[in-house]
């Protein structure tokens, strides 16, 4: 199902300076453990030179609000902190009124982690309105395997322009000739792709069509479909399903389909610690059989005065010892604890102070991980654990 409104707008980009820089909190306590916060701009001129635009609506006849500034992030270590990675992607609402710079990598952390137009390099890989970006959701990075054009899985997806679609993308493509500005630049890089289950919406060349695709009945069926890897290598997908969540696996690397063990919440320990209303759009591995998820109550595709919930929850999930053996739920999911992200104070829009973006970074010696959040006002939150507490992630 992909989701429309209709906005009146002038199509072009322009970088926004004026997004909420407003009075963070120092510090923070999420699932039990102190963190430290620095706040920086995720948009701006960076180190080498490269300016990374937002989301904007350039009708200024119109509520800037109307222009969601929210993103999603996938953090890749590198062998020093100058090596470190921080994929970024950026939707914006379902018109051809608002671009923005869809997707870009920030390359080169501080001592303490931190990405900033001060400390980091950036790449611009997709640029301009959502035919060229597709409105990306959500990034899992893979791997930097590089056999030459076309072949690779590197980048996993999803996106809300044409069928709403998982895409795996080759890294190579997209940085050959960055920034990609032309119309269909999203479909041209993909080298692999599943359709949403059940999606009525027209699929558009160069992407084979919806019959030729076809319906895969292991696949979570609906919205935002974020994905995190598992230990074992596969890739998890959490998504809407039946009224309620279903969380499915697939071989990223050469799977074509989904493992027959798709799970509903409801089948699980978590079946009343969830708030199955709520949509899941960020997924991250934690550590183990621990992962991190955040979920919106209202659809948070545009609108933000439509939001109602925010929720962090930690997860334990476990898969089944033979994942390619049909089996009817079962996948162990259980909720090991659960924080109200708006209550932390980190968001800094105007409109629903919430997180969209979740990325779990470097762990210190104690075992407890760096975790980057992305609000809804161009802003990205590093927050790195306190010596002070031994609890939480």
């Amino acid at each position: 199902m992909q989701r429309r409104q209709v906005l009146l707008g002038a199509v072009g980009l322009m970088a926004i300076a004026t997004a909420a820089r407003a009075n963070a909190p120092a510090t923070v306590k999420i699932l039990g453990q102190d963190y430290t916060v620095t706040r920086s701009d995720r948009f701006g001129t960076f180190k080498n030179g490269q300016v990374v635009n937002l989301q904007s609506l350039v009708d200024t006849t119109l509520d800037p609000q109307q222009a969601p500034k929210k993103a999603n992030l996938a953090f890749v270590p590198g062998a020093t902190a100058a090596d470190d990675r921080m994929f970024v992607v950026a939707a914006h609402a379902d018109t051809l009124g608002i671009t923005s710079d869809g997707m870009y990598v920030l390359q080169g952390a501080d001592a303490s982690g931190v990405f900033s137009p001060a400390n980091s390099n950036a790449t611009v890989l997709l640029r301009g309105d959502k035919n060229v970006h597709g409105r990306p959701q959500n990034l899992l990075f893979l791997n930097d395997t590089d056999t030459g054009a076309g072949k690779d899985r590197n980048l996993v997806t999803y996106t809300f322009t044409n069928g709403n679609e998982l895409r795996f993308m080759d890294l190579g493509d997209l940085l050959a000739g960055a920034p990609h500005t032309a119309q269909g630049a999203f479909q041209t890089a993909t080298v692999f792709e599943k359709i949403q289950p059940g999606t009525t919406e027209d699929v558009l060349p160069p992407d084979p069509p919806h019959d030729q695709q076809g319906d895969d009945p292991n696949m979570p069926a609906g919205n935002y479909m974020p994905a995190a890897l598992a230990p074992s290598g596969l890739m998890l997908v959490a998504g809407t399903d039946s009224g309620d969540w279903a969380i499915g696996a697939i071989d990223p690397q050469k799977g074509t389909d989904f493992l027959p063990i798709k799970t509903l919440i409801a089948n699980t320990k978590a079946a009343n610690d969830i708030d199955v209303s709520e949509f899941p759009h960020s997924f991250v591995h934690l550590t183990g059989d621990e992962y991190l998820l955040i979920a919106t109550g209202g659809d948070p595709n545009w609108n933000e005065a439509n939001l109602t919930t925010n929720t962090l929850y930690h997860l334990r999930i476990t898969l089944p010892a033979d994942p390619t053996k049909q089996a009817d739920n079962p996948i162990g999911v259980e909720v090991l604890g659960k924080d109200d992200l708006v209550a932390t104070g980190l968001g800094q829009s105007a409109v629903s102070k919430m997180i969209f973006g979740l990325a779990v970074g470097p762990a210190n010696a104690a075992g407890q991980s760096t975790l980057y959040m992305a609000d809804w006002a161009g802003n990205l939150f590093t927050l790195q654990p306190a010596a002070s507490t031994t609890a939480g992630p």
